[in-house]
């Protein structure tokens, strides 16, 4: 494995593991849906291998992580939040609800500053 892909793998894998966390799965929840080991999986978190096009598609069909963000770590603004939102489950939209008004909570009451995205 060359240098720059076993970096592009790790710095994936970071991605995959903060939008795992932020999301409150654990690494059995993502492997299930990748349909792939608990073991696998933690070596893509970890950079060790890296994830096929057809798993990529995946995660942004069942969890609607963005592609371009995964591999890239830029934001692709051009997704609305509407868009989002209508293509999300129902604990999903609550989940970013709540994130939503924790956040205008740290922007009103400054010493509470918890949203981090």
């Amino acid at each position: 494995m060359t240098k720059e892909k076993n970096e592009l793998n790790k710095l994936i894998g970071n991605r995959l593991r903060d939008i795992r966390i932020s999301s409150g799965y654990t690494q059995e929840n993502l492997a299930g849906i990748l349909e792939i080991s608990r073991n696998h999986y933690a070596d893509l978190e970890d950079g060790l291998c890296c994830l096929t096009p057809q798993k990529i598609l995946l995660l942004y069909k069942v969890m609607h992580i963005d592609p371009f963000y995964l591999i890239t770590g830029e934001a692709n603004t051009s997704q609305s939040i509407s868009f989002y939102l209508s293509h999300c489950t129902f604990q999903q939209k609550l989940l970013f609800v709540h994130r939503l008004l924790v956040c205008m909570d740290g922007m009103v009451t400054p010493s509470r500053r918890v949203c981090t995205h």
